[in-house]
């Protein structure tokens, strides 16, 4: 110990201070990680037990809900109006009809409160749109 103390510079009590203090750490560190570690696994049991076992899942991609900024949940298909076996000019086809009606030009001289419902409805059809294209190619 004598030659480590020499090597660092530090007494040889500042030295054991310093190792007992990583050692304890250390252990607080693990236990307080082992211990979130089972409340996660208990929060996750539980939630298995409240929904019958099944856990809920992200909606995959191609199936997201374009959002309407309102309560609305509608899928790419049911936005552009189409079926959801549609064709890439099907949905084409759809998309600039649905689009059209909301074209900002078209709302420009109605009332504040119908712009911004339109400009929501405009978001919602070009993301449905997007989500659509992907599917297709």
């Amino acid at each position: 110990m004598n030659a480590l103390t020499d090597l660092i510079g530090l007494p040889a009590s500042d030295l054991w201070t310093i190792i007992i203090c990583l050692v304890v750490g250390y252990a607080v560190v693990a236990g307080y990680m082992n211990w979130n570690a089972k409340t996660k696994a208990e929060q996750d049991a539980a939630t298995r037990r409240n929904t019958g076992g099944e856990e809920r899942q992200s909606e995959p991609h191609n199936q997201r809900r374009p959002d309407l900024g309102d309560d609305h949940a509608l899928q790419w298909f049911e936005v552009l109006g189409v079926v959801p076996s549609a064709s890439r000019d099907q949905i084409k086809a759809a998309y600039r009809k649905k689009i059209a009606e909301y074209h900002p030009d078209r709302v420009a001289t109605l009332g504040a409160e119908l712009r911004e419902l339109a400009e929501k409805k405009s978001k919602a059809i070009n993301e449905a749109f997007r989500i659509a294209s992907l599917l297709r190619n």
